[in-house]
């Protein structure tokens, strides 16, 4: 059973991610046009906002985006693509509209990639993943106890998937 609710929290976190992935795509020349910005990093600034974040913690939060933007910029050299994205949204979309939940959308989805680009996709949502959890690793409990009730479970299940991926 918590297996499947990890799992459905992927799920619902890929579907957040998949406009952030999309925007994160664009060229580098865009990137700065619109002053470095990453969408997976501006959505996680304002979701945080209400944390009250310390001088301090932004700061590091920054280090981390720029870690991502890095690690996005390098999988843009890969193949990694807006067009990528797009079909992975219309997967989701066709999947969830056929009736299937949860794994079974993930499934549907994963189905109508090669495993190049699966690889792909997965790194771009580890890393994306990695991101998320660094910064609220850095938040206090009290910081925790302000953020909205589905990031907390989103990020709580993150952890938890990752302390089951490493070994003991």
């Amino acid at each position: 059973m918590k297996r499947i609710v990890a799992r459905m929290g992927v799920v619902a976190l890929c579907s957040l991610l998949i406009p952030v992935v999309s925007a994160a795509a664009q060229d580098d020349s865009a990137q700065k046009r619109q002053g470095g910005g990453n969408a997976a990093v501006n959505q996680l600034n304002k979701q945080l906002e209400v944390a009250e974040l310390t001088s301090e913690q932004k700061a590091k939060i920054a280090g981390f985006a720029k870690e991502l933007q890095a690690q996005t910029r390098a999988l843009r050299q890969e193949g990694y693509t807006q067009a990528l994205n797009k079909r992975r949204m219309e997967a989701t979309k066709k999947a969830q509209e056929a009736g299937k939940k949860g794994a079974d959308v993930a499934a549907a989805v994963k189905a109508s990639f090669t495993d190049a680009e699966n690889a792909l996709l997965a790194k771009a949502d580890e890393a994306k993943t990695k991101f998320r959890l660094k910064a609220f690793g850095l938040l206090s409990e009290t910081q925790q106890e302000k953020l909205p009730q589905r990031l907390k479970r989103q990020m709580k299940a993150q952890q938890a998937e990752e302390k089951a991926k490493k070994p003991a």
